[in-house]
């Protein structure tokens, strides 16, 4: 018969967007030539199955022997896996004051195979509900498995600071007396939303 000296091996590895990757490492036969074939149908040849994207694939291997040696066919396939490879969306931290408009949300995609386009990668991005200064969380959201990609992601910051308020006297500081005391009137200039501040005026009448 002819006699597979060393088995084909499987090469597993993680997607790195090239076609030129072989299913597996040839195997080597006496008295005849190792032939393959991918899945359950189809001719067997000597070319190696290859394949670019991440999943899991099945290749059946055989001999044919020799003018005057049998064939000789393996009686299971061997399992080879693509692995996705990994894609981190991170959020970006963002700043804003109190009142402001809030600014876009966006993230930075890291991972992704030189030359293939982020719009491969599908995701939403949320953040804390609230307008109050202090800081809220800022979180993408997608499917952890996409394609070719397994996708992981990391939250960022929305850091909302205090807003400045400018207060104008009429009278600075001063008090003066016509038959009845009168305080400075003031004006507030920043104030949003309605809100409402206490100044507190000291001197001396």
């Amino acid at each position: 018969a002819a006699i597979i000296n060393s088995l084909p091996t499987a090469n597993n590895r993680t997607y790195d967007g090239s076609t030129q990757n072989l299913l597996l490492t040839a195997g080597t036969c006496a008295h005849g030539t190792v032939k393959y074939r991918e899945g359950t149908t189809g001719e067997y040849t000597t070319t190696i199955p290859q394949k670019k994207d991440a999943g899991t694939y099945s290749v059946y291997y055989m001999s044919v022997g020799n003018e005057g040696f049998e064939d000789f066919i393996a009686a299971e396939p061997i399992t080879v896996t693509i692995a996705p490879a990994p894609v981190t969306v991170t959020a970006e931290d963002k700043t804003k004051e109190y009142g402001e408009t809030g600014p876009s949300l966006t993230a930075t995609i890291t991972g992704l195979i030189p030359g293939e386009s982020e719009s491969l990668i599908d995701y939403t991005i949320s953040r804390a509900t609230g307008q109050d200064v202090g800081n809220y969380t800022i979180t993408p959201a997608g499917d952890a498995s996409q394609g070719n990609y397994a996708v992981s992601f990391v939250t960022g910051k929305l850091t909302i600071s205090k807003k400045t308020v400018v207060i104008e006297w009429s009278e600075p500081y001063t008090f003066y007396y016509d038959g009845t005391p009168h305080a400075p009137t003031a004006t507030a200039t920043g104030l949003v939303y309605g809100d409402v501040i206490s100044v507190t005026v000291t001197g001396e009448q």
